[in-house]
């Protein structure tokens, strides 16, 4: 079985250094990326096209819940880890910057809710609702999440000093409790409005604040890989899911086998071939993940519209369970690599400041991080 070579070991251990920017950061942001987009996508299809033939979708996009965030907001914690101990002024373009581009995209959000063919309701939204999802987490939560965790984990830090890590276990009791706190604050904001994503938010911190204080056991895992390891820790991972579903206890899957699908995906980053067409494809997409974010939203916004206003879907009445195995991971394809084409185009165009925080508001200038 193949074994990490010198070079992938020395590249590893340099990822210590904070500037470091390696390929297994991107290929893995890439994949978490994708399985976002084919869980909204299919979610669309389900809710507007048949929601039988998706459920194929439905049983993966649940299989790869334990990692899809938990994987994402982990390496966005080991890649803040750096700065977290800097003054909050140089930190502004991971706070004030993110949620700038968040409000801009939230207000965008909210005005075609004014076009009766955007909402999924008769009703046009509620003045009220609409600013309380400038305060709260709505569609766009992740936007929203990122500087708030960034900001809990560096007083966190502050605070708590080398005790640091013992902040985890709250955030850890918050994230078993979030499908209570999701059930309490999802419908302070009705239809046509989006509902507000506390839940996921509170769910997803201490995957965040792991990686900002689990990168050495992360980068050592990864020098240590084998297949073998990586086999293991995926059996055991199948086994115990196909038990919690059994069981009902879907509610604790996620967290319950998150640190399985860390380990695993630890392991797996480190020994695949990270110059195969299928890796390079998933750091492209890596590399810049915020407007396929955003713009993802905003191409199934334009299908809703267009779905509604025409039949285009009628086809899928031939044979719908092949449709609706097909046409979410196409349309995924399709939204990903306009996406994330868009979003280079404007980041180099007079219209940046769409998708990345002018100086006004985060101060000095600076390259634009990816990611």
């Amino acid at each position: 079985m193949k074994e990490f070579s010198g070079a992938q070991r020395v590249s590893i251990q340099e990822s210590h250094s904070p500037s470091a920017r390696h390929e297994w950061v991107d290929a893995a942001k890439g994949f978490c990326m994708a399985l976002v987009v084919i869980l909204h996508v299919s979610l669309w299809f389900e809710y507007r096209v048949d929601a039988d033939a998706s459920a194929m979708w439905a049983s993966v996009n649940g299989v790869f819940a334990p990692l899809r965030m938990p994987l994402f907001f982990f390496i966005s914690g080991m890649l803040a880890a750096p700065s977290l101990s800097k003054p909050f002024s140089s930190t502004r373009r991971k706070t004030f910057g993110l949620y700038y581009v968040y409000a801009i995209w939230t207000f965008l959000f909210a005005a075609r809710l004014w076009i009766p063919a955007a909402r999924s309701g008769p009703e046009k939204p509620h003045i009220g609702e609409l600013l309380l999802g400038f305060v709260l987490p709505t569609s766009l939560w992740f936007l929203w999440a990122l500087p708030v965790f960034f900001l809990i984990s560096s007083v966190s830090a502050r605070v708590l000093g080398r005790f640091a890590s013992t902040a985890l276990l709250p955030f850890a009791v918050l994230a078993l409790v979030s499908p209570v706190i999701e059930s309490a604050t999802i419908n302070l904001a009705s239809e046509p409005t989006a509902a507000i994503m506390l839940g996921s938010v509170a769910s997803n911190l201490v995957w965040f604040y792991a990686g900002t204080c689990g990168k050495a056991a992360w980068l050592g895992s990864m020098v240590s890989a084998r297949w073998w390891k990586f086999l293991l820790c995926t059996v055991i991972y199948v086994t115990l899911y196909a038990t919690l579903v059994l069981a009902d206890l879907t509610e604790v899957l996620r967290f319950i086998l998150a640190p399985i699908a860390l380990l695993a995906a630890a392991q797996f980053l480190a020994l695949v071939d990270m110059r195969s067409p299928i890796s390079r494809a998933f750091r492209w997409l890596g590399e810049l993940t915020l407007p396929v974010y955003i713009f993802h939203f905003v191409a199934l916004t334009v299908l809703t519209g267009v779905a509604t206003l025409t039949p285009i879907f009628v086809f899928t009445g031939s044979n719908p369970l092949l449709w609706g195995a097909v046409l979410p991971p196409t349309l995924a394809l399709a939204i990903v690599l306009a996406s994330r084409t868009m979003g280079q185009l404007i980041l180099r165009s007079r219209f940046r400041w769409l998708l990345a925080a002018p100086d006004w508001v985060v101060g000095a200038s600076r390259p634009l991080l990816r990611g």
